[in-house]
């Protein structure tokens, strides 16, 4: 077999599972698991400091390496996740907020302005049902909100709709 054959091969091939059935890319189930953080601080790898309520259930844990937080996890007072934050050096970078049953609820990028220390969102973001299906689809700007669409639970798309902010300038 020379190569000229081996490529047309590889070709078909991926034009041939290319052709298959679509997935359905309004669905993105997805569930937070802390056994890879929590091996790390077995590692000695981060520093885990959590903090807990008064009837001993654990109300957040901060991961860390060095002296900066990289992940903030909040628990409810049953143990469920609340939400995830990520860090680079002291400052946040995105956020995830999930359901009761586990399920992401939302994700949005934050960004902070290094003169006064505010932060805002800023970016895309998505919002989930709790069954895992996309909600809305939108992006941030100077944390307002420049545009979004809505779906139904069935995956039905809505209109797009744009904000206009007031007195400020969208970049």
């Amino acid at each position: 077999m020379n190569i000229k054959t081996i490529r047309h091969y590889f070709v078909v091939a991926a034009i041939l599972l290319s052709c298959g059935e679509k997935q359905n890319m309004l669905y993105e189930p997805f569930t937070f698991n802390t056994n890879m953080l929590d091996s790390l601080a077995n590692l000695n790898q981060v520093i885990v400091d959590t903090s807990f309520r008064k009837d001993g259930s654990i109300h957040e844990k901060k991961y860390y390496l060095g002296d900066t937080v990289k992940y903030a996890i909040a628990y409810n007072q049953g143990g469920t996740l609340i939400f995830r934050t990520k860090f680079e050096g002291p400052f946040e970078v995105w956020t995830e907020a999930y359901h009761q049953n586990g399920q992401r609820m939302s994700k949005f990028e934050v960004k902070t302005d290094s003169v006064s220390g505010r932060s805002y969102k800023e970016g895309l973001y998505k919002s989930f049902y709790d069954n895992g299906m996309v909600q809305e689809v939108g992006e941030y700007r100077i944390g307002h909100p420049f545009w979004v669409v809505n779906f139904t639970r069935d995956g039905v798309q809505g209109d797009t709709i744009f904000y206009q902010i007031e007195n400020q300038i969208i970049k």
